[in-house]
């Protein structure tokens, strides 16, 4: 028996989600009213990035939570994916972003984004969910490699040579870590956007996912109390 992972509601962190989809468009409006259900607040998007199946019509959907602690964010994340095998899918089109802060603005200000990003997670998360080489989630770091070699090369985006490598720069949307919202902590918005979890039947792996959202909290916590200077594993 998988062990179950817990989350609590008791902690100044926060958690959103981002949950690309589409569903059969004879489903749509029962698909939509049941997503309604789980918690208010859920606002239905599409940014056009989806491709869905070419074996018939389907509406697609980027499903947006509000802001809420994890024990709660992750109730309402595993009934979406309930809601969404029922009546629609994912495949290598579709992301999973999780929008990370904290309510504490002085733990907000003191995050340190280079242990973040340095950090052998993401090389697995990329792996695990097999978005190594997609254009959205870039990654931004090499963590076999020097880790001040970051800022100076701009993420690595390019080589000594000029060459385009497959990394991100951190501060776009294309990135696996996507700090453009992180204000400094300063803003009352002020996130981290981590959109390396997604692919094919994504919806199918909560279990994954919490294992994932887990690691990602005690980094971010980490990243915001002790600072730490060299990678670490979580």
């Amino acid at each position: 028996m998988k062990k179950k992972i817990r989350f609590t509601d008791k902690t100044n962190i926060r958690l959103g989600f981002e949950v690309e989809c589409f569903v059969k468009e004879r489903h749509s409006e029962t698909f939509t009213k049941e997503i309604k259900s789980i918690y208010k607040n859920i606002i239905f998007d599409n940014d056009g990035s989806i491709d869905p199946p070419m074996d018939g019509k389907y509406e697609t959907y980027e499903l947006q939570t509000p802001v809420l602690p994890p024990g709660t964010a992750m109730k309402v994340l595993e009934k979406i994916f309930a809601v969404l095998h029922k009546y629609g899918g994912t495949n290598s089109s579709c992301g999973l972003h999780v929008n990370i802060s904290s309510n504490d603005k002085k733990r907000m200000k003191r995050f340190n984004p280079l242990p973040f990003i340095t950090n052998p997670i993401w090389t697995r998360l990329l792996r695990d969910f097999r978005r190594t080489r997609n254009d959205y989630c870039l990654p931004v770091y090499d963590y076999k490699r020097s880790p001040m070699d970051v800022f100076s090369s701009g993420g690595w985006a390019e080589d000594d040579c000029g060459n385009y490598n497959g990394a991100g720069s951190g501060w776009d949307k294309d990135s696996c870590i996507n700090l453009s919202n992180w204000g400094s902590g300063t803003y009352a918005d002020s996130r981290l956007e981590i959109r390396g979890l997604g692919n094919a039947r994504y919806h199918r792996r909560f279990h994954v996912v919490s294992k994932y959202v887990k690691k990602i909290i005690t980094l971010f916590v980490l990243c915001c109390d002790r600072a730490p200077l060299s990678p670490f594993k979580v």
